[in-house]
């Protein structure tokens, strides 16, 4: 697909994807609508690889050793990093008195699926 129409594109609709399935997510209410979401989240964040690609046709020489170590330590902690994060916010309802009585409070999982996205 991305040989056929392009990296930027591939990788731009796959970030909107990724960014609109955790507020189905974070707005879910139902077993159901979490496993959508999630799947709709794993369709589109197939981005790895069209992310490789299109960095490799970036870089030249000099700092392509550079580039592709920056790749790799952004994933990283994006995984050691998010799962913290996600669990400071969760639930803003119980832990911070300015929530109470917001949407928060109908959604405890929002807030943080509006951070990640």
């Amino acid at each position: 697909w991305a040989d056929r129409y392009g990296r930027r594109p591939v990788l731009i609709i796959g970030l909107v994807g990724s960014a609109c399935a955790p507020l189905m997510l974070g707005l879910s209410t139902s077993m159901p609508m979490i496993y959508i979401s999630r799947m709709i989240d794993g369709f589109f964040c197939g981005n790895l690889g069209v992310a490789k690609t299109y960095l490799g046709e970036l870089v030249d020489r000099s700092n392509e050793a550079y580039g592709f170590s920056v790749l790799v330590v952004t994933y990283a902690l994006g995984l050691a990093v998010g799962p913290s994060i996600g669990g400071f916010f969760a639930e803003p309802a119980k832990s911070w008195d300015s929530f109470r009585g917001t949407l928060f409070e109908t959604y405890p999982y929002l807030l943080p699926n509006l951070v990640y996205s």
